[in-house]
């Protein structure tokens, strides 16, 4: 449209350069108006109507809206809306945590029937909105005030209250005495040994030792503290002192099978055979199922030359352990201090088949079971 407006601009120039003077533009060309003014109408209505329509949608979101408790309470009290609330004296009263006691509300009095032909008064009105608030604050009953006791007077001397024989004792408040109870020689000797446990578990050995040998201190009959010390001193090489712990612990329990045990094959490793087998028959346990000990009791026979003690006891042995190589070859051994080859012969040859033995001790039977066949 500019263009057109300045084509007919010039023009008009041009006409009027070669026209008469005082004659004006011909009337017959008049400028094009511009659609600016139809633009700006245009928007300025389509703003209008997003404007209505949103304040449409804002009112209809408002009136949608639930309205709290106290907004209806202040309609009822400006009468805009009626009153569909319960009376005063009929409205429940707030929810209480169930864990507080509820203590039994004061009844109303009774209100006297007004005479025969007096006005009746009209019901009270709903609560306001400051009580409304004031019974939602509250979430447990307010107790009683108690009344305070008269100042004493001047001069006087504050008298000390006396408990009476009647003030229930939770009003002084309940006396606690504690007492340490004194540990038992076995509790305290259990105490020691678990410690003196975790020390050997931390590879603490002087510790653990130490404990040990307070556990035994305080209970003598403690066998697991003496077992475990006796290991130690062994591993050591502290032979005798483990001899005199082995020997005190048979005397005072002399069915200890593994002390008995123990004790002698300390003695067979000193060369005394005679104090070894002293122990072992000196021991009232039952050892009969003990493969431990009928060994080293069959060993200790046949040295003393005793084969047919040491056969039995080779035999009893095998019963509680039938894999028992050493036993095996013990027994063919006895048989044949007993010139019983055919059987000492079978005896080598089970030993070999138990799989139990070394190179040289299986070789040693092998050897054994092929001259006495």
């Amino acid at each position: 449209m500019s263009v057109i407006n300045k084509m007919l601009r010039e023009l008009d120039r041009r006409h009027a350069a070669h026209a008469p003077d005082g004659q004006a533009v011909s009337p017959q060309v008049q400028a094009v108006a511009t659609g600016r003014r139809r633009r700006d109408l245009f928007w300025l209505i389509l703003g209008l109507e997003v404007i209505i329509a949103l304040g449409w949608l804002a009112w209809t979101s408002y009136q949608l809206r639930p309205r709290s408790v106290v907004t209806e309470l202040a309609l009822h009290s400006s009468g805009q809306i009626p009153h569909v609330l319960p009376p005063a004296g009929l409205q429940p009263a707030p929810p209480r945590p169930a864990s507080a006691p509820q203590p039994a509300l004061p009844q109303p009095a009774p209100v006297a029937a007004p005479p025969t032909g007096s006005q009746v008064s009209p019901p009270p009105g709903p609560p306001s909105i400051e009580t409304f608030k004031l019974a939602q604050s509250i979430e447990r009953p307010i107790p009683a005030a108690r009344p305070r006791p008269a100042p004493p007077a001047r001069g006087a001397r504050n008298p000390v209250p006396k408990p009476s024989a009647t003030q229930p004792a939770a009003a002084t408040g309940p006396r606690v005495e504690k007492t340490q109870r004194a540990l038992t020689p076995a509790q305290k000797a259990e105490a020691e040994f678990g410690r003196a446990v975790q020390w050997l578990r931390q590879g603490r050995v002087a510790e653990a030792e130490e404990g040990f040998s307070a556990a035994l201190s305080s209970d003598p009959s403690h066998e697991p503290a003496r077992q475990a010390l006796i290991s130690l001193l062994i591993d050591q090489r502290r032979l005798d002192e483990a001899q005199q712990l082995l020997q005190k612990g048979l005397a005072i329990n002399p069915a200890q099978v593994q002390f008995a045990t123990v004790l002698a094959r300390i003695f067979v490793e000193r060369g005394a055979y005679d104090k070894a087998l002293v122990v072992l028959q000196a021991c009232k346990g039952d050892a009969s199922h003990d493969a431990e000990y009928n060994s080293l009791l069959g060993a200790v026979l046949q040295h003393m030359s005793k084969p047919k003690e040491a056969a039995d006891a080779y035999r009893a042995a095998l019963r509680a352990a039938p894999r028992s190589g050493t036993a095996w070859i013990g027994l063919g051994l006895a048989l044949e201090a007993l010139d019983h080859r055919p059987e000492a012969a079978e005896a080598f040859r089970r030993a070999v088949a138990t799989g139990s033995l070394s190179r040289e001790v299986r070789d040693y039977a092998e050897q054994q079971q092929r001259r006495l066949q």
